[in-house]
């Protein structure tokens, strides 16, 4: 990293010492190497060159036995040549004399010291000629030998220490010669790289007032290498780019005003491709939680029914996860198509005659059942007389109504949820008010309640599940129906959520004191047994599930169906029907 951070000069005066500090590192190791070899064999040859000298001196000695005077030559070569240990042994290689010097403590440390050897022997003339051959020629030696006796060896030690004190000085001659290297190296690469860089310094120069738009100082080099090739390209450049800016500043004249004119325009496309995008993202968040929670369940439970091991309780379980998962998949499917045609502009409502009081007890009655399996109470309460008939689509109204209620038992464990309704006859409103003693939330979550894909946090739709589209969907039905939706919360105590919806002409309206309904559960409605015997059925489907599934209801209903794939060949089987004196009872075809 600090190369990287390193400006050219220190960088190639870096590279060239690193280069030059290897090579140097290297030569100096094999010198080293080289000279250690030479030192040793020098002192082993000094050693040798001792005992051989010690030997011719203690011959005589040797010879008549005398082992003082043998001492007294060993402590001699021992002060004047620095060693550690003298030994002298006999023919037998018994040791005859051992004298050591103040360090070496009579140990033995062969392993660390130079060891020299010579032989001492004798002619073999009635004992009188004695010889030594270290200063015979090789020819006079071997001749000698042959005729000699061998009275013992010498055996001297020099201290390796020497040695290394000799390898040290060494060591520090190379490691000067190698720094003061180093030094000269750097010097001239820091000289020679800061000629280099001071050209590319002017170089850096130019470019940067190129690029503030100072086109008027020419860029000269001098030089015919890479950097000069190099300025002149420079200098080429910036003419080139004086020229071009000349023409674009003219040409940028004739363009300020439609630019200008454009620039809302491109402003609001950003704005609106922006939403688009955050809409897009937004939507595939949710739906592909909401979406494959539903479809996992209905694809495992379906493997679990065609397990035969598995029993009749279990199955029916299964059955009913499936369909409570396949509701969940349509609610979120028609969610997803109401607010596309919502954002599309093509939702529609109808007006008409209808009441009140028998859509909000409808869906009470729907709800009936999720209250109970979470243990709340659900109950009507009328604060004002409610119209027998008001002007509004009973379908949104009611859509409206089955969103707010299925939140409010969402979001609450335990307690109670209101359905407050009262009239404004001069205002012409509706008012339900949905009050629920669940979470609440809290004011911050309030701004992004009512916005597509959006929950009052982000756990909500981790904990409770939901599209998120719910609240969008309901206040863009309540604006519809000439009405809004608001809410007011308190954290941990409950929500109340109101919708208001126009009422239409008041004159002449029945005005009914409603009682209010309490949260008892009712007896659930009489269970009819379908009947179609006897009827005939033409039905027009395309999809192989679809005719399989609608078929084995119709005829499990007692009805004869006859099937076709499309509404052309429903139209022939009709024709043909009545050619024939036939007729059907009822045409199932869907519309798109």
């Amino acid at each position: 990293m600090l190369m990287v951070r390193l400006n050219l000069r220190p960088k190639v005066t870096l590279a060239v010492l690193a280069v030059a500090l290897i090579a140097m590192c290297s030569a100096a190791f094999i010198a080293h190497q080289s000279m250690r070899e030479t030192v040793a064999a020098e002192y082993r040859r000094s050693a040798d060159a001792v005992a051989s000298g010690l030997a011719a001196a203690a011959e005589v000695p040797m010879t008549v036995g005398d082992a003082e005077e043998v001492r007294q030559l060993a402590a001699f070569s021992l002060r004047a040549n620095g060693l550690v240990r003298v030994r002298f042994r006999d023919s037998a290689g018994r040791e005859s004399v051992l004298l050591e010097g103040p360090g070496s403590k009579g140990a033995d440390r062969s392993g660390e010291q130079v060891l020299g050897r010579a032989e001492l022997r004798v002619l073999a003339q009635d004992g009188a000629g004695l010889d030594v051959f270290g200063d015979q020629s090789p020819d006079a030696a071997t001749a000698a030998a042959n005729q000699s006796q061998l009275l013992g060896t010498v055996e001297v030690c020099m201290p390796a220490a020497l040695i290394e004190a000799r390898m040290a000085s060494l060591r520090i001659m190379f490691f000067g010669i190698v720094i003061g290297a180093c030094l000269v190296i750097g010097a001239v690469m820091w000289f020679l790289a800061g000629t280099w860089t001071r050209r590319l310094d002017r170089l850096l120069d130019a470019s940067e007032r190129i690029a503030r738009g100072e086109l008027d100082s020419p860029l000269t080099d001098g030089h015919s290498d890479e950097i000069g090739r190099l300025s002149d390209a420079f200098g080429r450049m910036r003419l080139a780019v004086s020229e071009r800016d000349e023409t674009a500043r003219r040409f940028n004249e004739t363009l300020v005003e439609q630019v200008r004119a454009r620039t809302a325009d491109l402003e609001a496309a950003m704005v609106a491709a922006q939403e688009a995008n955050r809409a897009k993202s937004d939507f595939l968040a949710n739906m592909s939680h909401e979406i494959r929670t539903p479809m996992t369940a209905i694809i495992g439970f379906g493997e679990l029914l065609n397990d035969p091991d598995q029993s009749l309780e279990t199955r029916r379980e299964c059955v009913a996860t499936i369909n409570k998962s396949g509701k969940h998949l349509l609610t979120v499917i028609n969610d997803i198509l109401d607010i596309s045609k919502i954002e599309a502009g093509r939702m529609t409502v109808e007006p008409i005659a209808c009441s009140p009081a028998t859509i909000i007890a409808e869906t009470v009655s729907l709800m009936r059942e999720r209250t109970a399996e979470r243990g709340l109470a659900l109950e009507i309460v009328y604060a004002t007389p409610v119209p027998a008939t008001i002007t509004s689509d009973p379908l949104r109204l009611r859509q409206v109504l089955l969103n707010l209620v299925g939140n409010a038992i969402k979001f609450t464990e335990k307690g109670t949820i209101t359905l407050r309704v009262s009239t404004d006859r001069s205002a012409q409103l509706l008012s339900v008010a949905v009050e629920d003693t669940g979470i609440g939330i809290a004011p911050e979550g309030l701004k992004n309640l009512f916005k597509a894909f959006s929950q009052s946090d982000n756990t909500m739709s981790r904990r409770f599940g939901g599209t998120g589209l719910g609240l969008a969907i309901a206040r863009n039905f309540a604006e519809m129906l000439g009405g809004t939706l608001t809410v007011a919360s308190t954290p941990a105590v409950g929500s109340v959520f109101t919708v208001t919806i126009a009422t239409g002409p008041l004159d002449g309206v029945l005005f009914t004191a409603k009682q209010d309904e309490g949260s008892s559960t009712p007896a659930g409605p009489t269970v009819v047994a379908a009947t179609l015997t006897g009827c005939t059925v033409l039905l027009a489907e395309d999809g192989v599930d679809n005719q399989r599934l609608l078929m084995l209801y119709l005829r499990k209903a007692g009805a004869g169906v006859t099937m076709v794939e499309n509404g052309k060949l429903a139209l022939d089987a009709l024709n043909a029907a009545r050619a024939e004196g036939r007729r059907f009872d009822v045409v199932l075809m869907d519309m798109q």
